[in-house]
């Protein structure tokens, strides 16, 4: 392990051609294994909606499983949602903060307008889909977040005792994690 100095226009020099000795003989370190790539996994990543799965009405305050397959903005999401609008951007401006699920589905474009602070939810894209956050997101309490698509924060984004499993394109402004390295895991496939 080295440390290296960030410079002042965020860049860093960092050698690794020379060594150095360890001064940490006795100490032990183990490393977290990876789970699995789960992208080619169904369930992470469903390859249809489910028939019967009704429209997200345009209003009321209901909890449970619903589709969205046009463009427009959403709000009061609560449960689980397949969307699935090919070449349209779906815009979420809220949705409450636990036991979310959104399948984000092949070339569907998303956006959160507004950071809810998920807790113990999932979110996957898939190929071809993006997630844009446009205030910053935090996943925390064993959410998930599966990307094998594209996720974009123009935030902070956070996990906190969460998991991110990353098979795609992953741009934020600012990584946060915070608990311990077995409640809390960053996969980058």
């Amino acid at each position: 392990v080295r440390a290296f100095a960030i410079n002042s226009d965020n860049t860093v020099n960092a050698d690794f051609t020379s060594s150095t000795l360890s001064s940490a003989k006795g100490t032990r370190s183990t490393v977290k294994r990876a789970p699995n790539n789960p992208s080619f996994d169904t369930s992470v990543f469903p390859t249809s909606i489910p028939a019967g799965t009704p429209e997200k009405p345009a209003s009321g305050d209901n909890y449970g499983t619903y589709k969205i397959t046009s463009g427009g903005t959403y709000s009061n999401l609560k449960g689980t949602y397949y969307i699935s609008a090919p070449n349209q951007t779906v815009t979420i401006s809220s949705m409450t903060n636990q036991n979310e699920t959104l399948y984000i589905m092949p070339n569907t474009n998303v956006v959160l307008t507004s950071d809810p602070g998920l807790t113990t939810s999932v979110i996957t894209i898939d190929a071809g889909a993006t997630l844009t956050c446009n205030s910053g997101l935090q996943i925390q309490s064993s959410s998930k977040l599966y990307n094998r698509g594209t996720f974009v924060c123009n935030g902070t984004f956070t996990y906190n005792l969460s998991s991110v499993y990353n098979n795609g394109v992953f741009s934020v402004t600012k990584l946060e994690s915070s608990g311990d390295g077995n409640s809390s895991g960053f996969y980058n496939y």
